[in-house]
């Protein structure tokens, strides 16, 4: 089990956080494994095997031997919302030669040698362009194309634990991360079956929690390391509605409402932006925000701002509105 102990200034400092480097390490991982935590990814999971059939990652591959372990320099903890990868990548150019050497250690201690481990180990600085050019390509492969709907479940989860934090507090977002991690008010608690190591013991005194959701993580991950923040990985809210097929609604709906309306309501299963709308839709982005308005005034759509973008879901009304017509 793993303990976090937060001091009150430590959980004043907890914050959320996302990176694409971060996604892309994590699904890298689990997808070598076919371990996902939700059958939403499945589809995603098998059409990705076979785009990638002909394409070799060997040091992602050499890197990512050890089942529940992803190198703490290929997850370096985001402290803001990022978006472009790379931008990341500055990150991981700025890596230290230690700490990939101690990740590399506990690799190679864990699964064994090979001679691409220890020439990386040895001489870390002449292969971090080659790990990026692989990084790039399976970014580019097998999570670009899905990328704009990863970042609208990503926003609505964060939006969901922004309301959770000022109705109930803080203390309610890190009892609510997983069904593995506990918190009593004072220590985080991870209990990971298959972690066999001794119970290991964190105390985060000055520096926040950074919580980051993920679309492909597993399971709850954690991390400690020198030379980043404290952070845990968790599953984000609203991973089951991506790829998912929306049920066919009662053609009376339509008549109710109009087409155009019928079809934006039955879409906004997790909080959407008007662009994203249009492209689902074939729609104009004047034509969706015309009807947008209509079911806002109609009390069938809340609207949400995250940054620059504004966002829109379902109200409580247009859920029991929906459940009529499905």
């Amino acid at each position: 089990m793993i303990h976090l102990h937060l001091t009150p200034d430590s959980l004043l400092k907890t914050r959320f956080a996302f990176s694409p480097l971060v996604e892309v390490s994590v699904s890298y991982h689990n997808l070598r494994r076919d371990k996902f935590a939700n059958s939403a990814v499945y589809g995603w999971a098998e059409k990705t095997r076979h785009i990638l059939a002909e394409t070799e990652f060997p040091l992602l591959d050499e890197l990512m031997g050890v089942w529940g372990y992803v190198p703490d320099f290929l997850t370096p903890t985001p402290t803001h919302m990022e978006f472009n990868l790379e931008n990341d990548f500055i990150h991981l150019r700025n890596a230290s030669p230690q700490l990939i050497q101690d990740n590399l250690s506990y690799v190679i201690e864990t699964t064994g040698s090979s001679e691409l481990r220890e020439q990386f180990r040895v001489d870390p600085q002449s292969y971090k362009e080659a790990l990026i050019n692989e990084v790039r390509t399976y970014w580019q492969l097998a999570i670009q194309p899905h990328w704009q709907s990863l970042v609208n479940v990503i926003e609505g989860d964060l939006l969901f634990r922004a309301r959770q934090i000022a109705l109930c507090g803080s203390a309610s977002v890190l009892s609510d991360l997983d069904a593995m991690v506990t918190f009593d008010g004072k220590a985080l608690r991870l209990d990971k079956p298959y972690y066999t190591k001794p119970d290991q013991y964190f105390v985060l005194d000055q520096e926040g929690l950074q919580l980051v959701p993920s679309i492909f993580g597993s399971s709850v991950m954690w991390q400690v390391a020198p030379d980043y923040k404290p952070m845990i990985i968790y599953g984000a809210r609203g991973i089951g509605t991506w790829q998912q097929a929306q049920p066919e609604l009662d053609e009376s709906l339509e008549l109710l409402l109009g087409a155009g309306r019928a079809s934006v309501l039955s879409v906004l299963d997790s909080p959407t932006t008007t662009s994203e709308l249009a492209l689902n839709l074939h729609l104009t982005a004047g034509a969706v925000s015309q009807h947008l308005n209509l079911l806002n005034r109609a009390g069938l759509v809340q609207s949400s701002r995250s940054g620059k973008r504004v966002y829109y879901s379902l109200s409580q009304k247009g859920e029991d509105l929906l459940r009529l017509f499905r």
